[in-house]
């Protein structure tokens, strides 16, 4: 904290405090912008990161704070937020990494999940998270925020919560926490609303095939409307207003674990290898949910990656960031960001190897579901 004394009328003299953001160098001088409208202010806020406003903004002035509590606050700056991913480790109460990019460089946030761990898809910045109580004793399912800490458990009448996740119906502003479940080895979907129903409803699942019901064993995810469930030879994705699921083909070249973390409609990649120059070759396209077609995003040669990583099909794919030209995943103890337009690689340790985490899209929010 520096501090340095200026001249205002005439002989009066009053000091002003500069606050320093160490993780975005943010430089916030109280006593001037105390001058500015609330209009100008609500604006200059409205472009910093949700972790700066959190942890310092709403600390400086009361004022700041009321206006930073608002809802028509909170929700403009959601939409002005730029989407990143989380990356935590499978079923371990540890604590978490944010990571998205800035002006093109990767920034990087930590995360306590206490005594719980994260499962499923991260929905407006608010995720589920099982606590494990202690021996016999039964799991708790959570709705969280981890940037605000606030938490409040959910029912649930289930032996296992590892294929739960959480999605949002944009017609009604409401949450869903949607499981699925093999009682007896047959598969089940389930769904509740949060802060509506006391019960679980159990959808119908008659008009799926057979095989395309295998793939409700793998973890779901969510993207913006939807809850999708990727097996061996079909997806199965579960429109979350109208609780219809659609059965899709795979697409037969994907990588084994092909999803990644992208939060807007369900986003796929495979490596082909070009004959002529042995170099590898990364596809992602995008599956539209009504229909099942899919479209390229982005296709790039890894030959930067090849330099660098050993055994380019032993990566972790985590998800693309930056508008969907940065491609970052793991490889052994690393997590690292690949620029696909100016081939630039970024990248930090990780304290285990990178097959030990898991991902999903997450942007950074001070919002709550009530």
């Amino acid at each position: 904290m520096s501090r340095r004394s200026n001249a205002y009328n005439g002989s009066e003299r009053k000091s002003k405090t500069a606050q320093v953001d160490n993780l975005n160098g943010v430089c916030v001088y109280p006593y001037k912008w105390r001058c500015l409208p609330q209009e100008i202010v609500f604006e200059i806020l409205l472009r910093l990161p949700a972790q700066v406003i959190h942890d310092v903004m709403r600390s400086v002035y009361d004022e700041w704070k009321l206006m930073i509590s608002t809802k028509d606050f909170i929700y403009n700056h959601l939409r002005n937020s730029t989407s990143g991913i989380i990356i935590v480790e499978e079923n371990k109460t540890a604590n978490g990494i944010y990571v998205e990019m800035r002006r093109g460089r990767l920034e990087i946030c930590k995360f306590d999940c206490r005594d719980s761990y994260l499962v499923g898809s991260s929905v407006n910045g608010l995720v589920m998270a099982i606590a494990e109580g202690k021996k016999g004793d039964k799991e708790a399912l959570y709705i969280i925020n981890p940037l605000t800490e606030q938490r409040e458990a959910v029912p649930y009448e289930f032996c296992s919560l590892e294929r739960t996740t959480l999605a949002l119906d944009e017609a009604s502003m409401k949450y869903k926490v949607v499981l699925s479940f093999c009682p007896n080895g047959l598969p089940c979907v389930s769904v509740l609303t949060i802060g509506v129903d006391n019960d679980w409803r159990n959808l119908d699942i008659k008009h799926i095939s057979k095989k395309g019901r295998e793939s409700l064993f793998f973890r779901p995810f969510t993207t913006r409307g939807y809850v999708h469930w990727m097996g061996n030879s079909s997806i199965l994705t579960m429109n979350v207003e109208t609780e219809i699921i659609y059965e899709f083909p795979r697409i037969k070249e994907f990588s084994p674990f092909a999803s990644l973390a992208m939060g807007r409609n369900l986003s796929c990649y495979y490596l082909s290898k070009q004959r002529q120059s042995g170099e590898y070759l990364m596809e992602v396209v995008e599956m539209n949910p009504e229909t099942g077609e899919w479209t390229k995003l982005l296709s790039s040669d890894l030959k930067p990656l090849s330099d660098r990583f050993k055994g380019l099909k032993s990566i972790k794919p985590f998800g693309v960031l930056g508008g969907g030209e940065v491609f970052l995943f793991g490889s052994e103890k690393l997590c690292a960001a690949y620029n696909v337009r100016t081939r630039e690689i970024q990248s930090f340790e990780l304290k285990k190897k990178a097959g030990k985490y898991l991902s999903t899209a997450h942007v950074n929010s001070m919002i709550w579901y009530k």
